[in-house]
């Protein structure tokens, strides 16, 4: 396993996508890789990776173990682009954060980018990479 938790997650999407002909929509590292708290030599690497085909979708709109608000399900796709074109012009989320002259204007923008994101969503986010910046 690849001892970075970035390179590592990207190479599961990529395989990921690969073998089920959808396209990425987003990539997401959890737990250690996150927190803080991750280990190389001791730590797993959690991710979620999105894939936006026709078929995914519509099995996540018909599956019962989900909550099925169509709308909310097709902005967790497009929160994904959002994402995907936030790294594609910052390089990172913290360039992008970075970009903003203070939360607030941070908070704004990132809830004109996303559907369905509210003031508490936003707002854990930022305390989480300021968390995770170190501030």
């Amino acid at each position: 396993m690849d001892t970075a938790p970035e390179r590592y997650a990207l190479k599961v999407a990529s395989a990921t996508a690969a073998a089920s002909g959808s396209q990425l929509a987003g990539v997401y590292l959890h737990g250690s890789a996150v927190l803080g708290g991750f280990d190389a030599r001791r730590s797993d690497v959690d991710v979620l990776v999105v894939c936006d085909g026709p078929a995914e979708i519509a099995a996540t709109e018909n599956d019962p173990r989900v909550i099925r608000n169509k709308a909310k399900i097709r902005a967790t796709v497009q929160n994904a682009r959002e994402v995907l074109a936030i790294l594609g012009s910052y390089g990172s989320i913290r360039a992008y954060l970075a970009s903003f002259p203070d939360a607030h204007a941070a908070s704004a923008d990132m809830q004109r980018r996303s559907k369905f994101l509210g003031d508490t969503g936003v707002w854990r986010l930022l305390i989480s990479a300021a968390h995770d910046i170190g501030g």
